[in-house]
C-alpha cells in the first residue's frame, strides 16, 4: 500500500514538474529525440534485424553450443551460452529477457541466473562502435576498442561472483547435466525462437507455442558426445532452422516490426530521461548535476554527454575510462528494463545493480 501511495505522489509530482516547467521539458523532449532519432535509430535498426535473422537461421544455437566450454568455467551450463549471445549481440532487454526464460524452463537456478542476467546486461555493440565511436567521438577505433573491454569486464564480474557463491546441489546438478533435465518444460508460449514469429519483448506474435530458448544442449545426447566441438555447433545451427521454419522474408519482416517495436521503446526511454533530468538540473549541486548524473540514468544520453565532456588532463584518459565506467554500468533505465523483463523469473534488480557496479 504503502509502495503504491509513493508511486502515485512521484508520478503527480512529475506530471506538475512537466506542467510547470513546459518550455524546459520541451526543449529536452527534443534534445533527446535528436539523439535517438540521429544516432540511435539508425546505428542499432540494421543490427536489431540482423540479430533477428541469426535467431531465425539457427546462428545464435550454433554460438551457444561454441560458448558452453566458457560457461562451465563461469559454473553456468552450456544452454546460458545461448543467453550471453542474446545480450551480447542485441542490447540489455534481449539478454535479460533471455535469462529469465532459462529460469523459467529450469534449465538454470535462480542463483545461476541471477549470475548470467548481470554477465548478459551489455550495451548494444553496434550502439559502441557506430554510435559512441563514429558518431559521437569521430573515432571508430575507440569503439572497437572499447567494446571487448567491457565484455571482459562483464566476464571477470562474473567470474568472481561464481567463485565467491557458494555452489548448491541444485546447481552442481544442472551444471553437470547441461541443462538438458529440464527439456520437458521448455514448451511456453513466449520465446525468442521457434516456428512463430516473436515482438521485442520475446512474446510470440502468432500465438503458437514454442520452445523456450534454445533446445537441450546438443552435448547430452550419446552421438554428438562424440563429435567435435565444431560439428555439434553446425548441427544445433541445423536444428536451430529447422525449429524455427520461416522463410527469408517472413523473418526479415519479424526482425524490422521487432526492431523498431524495441527502438521505438528505448526512444521514449531516452526522451523521458532527457525531461527528468533537465527538470531536476535546478535542483541539484553544480558538482551532481553533470555528465555523470546524466550516465548514471541513461546510458545513450551519458555517453553523448561525456564525448562532449572537456575533461581536465589528461583529458582523453580519464574521457575514455568516464565513457567505459558509464557504458559498464548500463544506466538506470537499462536497469529498469531489464528487471521488468525478468521479474515474472524471481530474478531480482538490486543482485544486478550491484553485479553491475563491480
Amino acid at each position: 500500500m504503502l509502495r503504491t501511495l509513493l508511486t502515485a505522489c512521484a508520478a503527480i509530482l512529475v506530471v506538475a514538474a512537466i506542467v510547470g516547467g513546459t518550455s524546459e521539458a520541451f526543449q529536452a523532449s527534443l534534445s533527446g529525440l535528436s539523439l535517438w532519432w540521429n544516432f540511435v535509430f539508425p546505428a542499432v535498426l540494421p543490427f536489431l534485424v540482423l540479430a533477428e535473422l541469426m535467431l531465425a537461421f539457427g546462428l545464435v544455437d550454433g554460438l551457444g553450443v561454441l560458448l558452453a566450454p566458457l560457461m562451465r568455467q563461469l559454473r553456468l551450463p552450456g544452454s546460458a551460452g545461448w543467453a550471453l549471445v542474446q545480450g551480447w549481440t542485441s542490447g540489455y532487454p534481449a539478454g535479460s529477457s533471455a535469462a529469465a526464460r532459462l529460469v523459467r524452463s529450469q534449465r538454470l537456478t535462480p542463483a545461476q541466473g541471477q549470475r548470467l542476467l548481470a554477465l548478459v546486461h551489455s550495451p548494444n555493440p553496434l550502439f559502441v562502435i557506430v554510435v559512441l565511436g563514429a558518431g559521437f567521438l569521430h573515432q571508430p577505433l575507440f569503439g572497437l576498442l572499447l567494446l571487448p573491454l567491457l565484455w571482459a569486464g562483464s566476464l571477470l564480474a562474473a567470474w568472481t561472483m561464481s567463485r565467491l557463491a557458494p555452489l548448491s546441489a541444485a546447481e552442481t546438478k544442472t551444471t553437470s547435466a547441461d541443462g538438458a533435465s529440464a527439456s520437458a518444460a521448455a514448451a511456453e508460449p513466449s520465446g525468442l525462437t521457434g516456428a512463430g514469429s516473436r515482438d521485442a519483448s520475446g512474446s510470440d506474435r502468432e500465438g503458437a507455442p514454442a520452445a523456450e530458448g534454445p533446445p537441450a544442449p546438443v552435448a547430452m545426447r550419446p552421438a554428438a558426445t562424440r563429435a567435435s566441438l565444431a560439428a555439434r555447433a553446425l548441427q544445433a545451427v541445423e536444428e536451430g532452422r529447422a525449429r524455427d521454419g520461416r522463410s527469408f522474408g517472413k523473418a526479415l519482416g519479424d526482425g524490422v516490426n521487432g526492431a523498431v517495436q524495441q527502438l521505438m521503446a528505448a526512444g521514449g526511454l531516452i526522451i523521458l530521461a532527457s525531461v527528468l533530468l533537465r527538470l531536476l538540473q535546478p535542483l541539484l549541486p553544480a558538482a551532481i548535476a553533470g555528465p555523470g548524473l546524466t550516465a548514471a540514468a541513461e546510458a545513450h544520453l551519458g555517453a553523448a554527454a561525456l564525448a562532449s565532456w572537456h575533461a581536465p588532463e589528461p583529458a582523453s584518459l580519464l574521457q575514455a575510462a568516464a565513457l567505459a565506467a558509464a557504458l559498464g554500468w548500463g544506466g538506470l533505465c537499462a536497469l529498469l528494463q531489464a528487471g521488468g523483463a525478468a521479474s515474472d523469473s524471481g530474478l531480482r534488480l538490486l543482485p544486478l545493480a550491484g553485479s553491475r557496479l563491480l
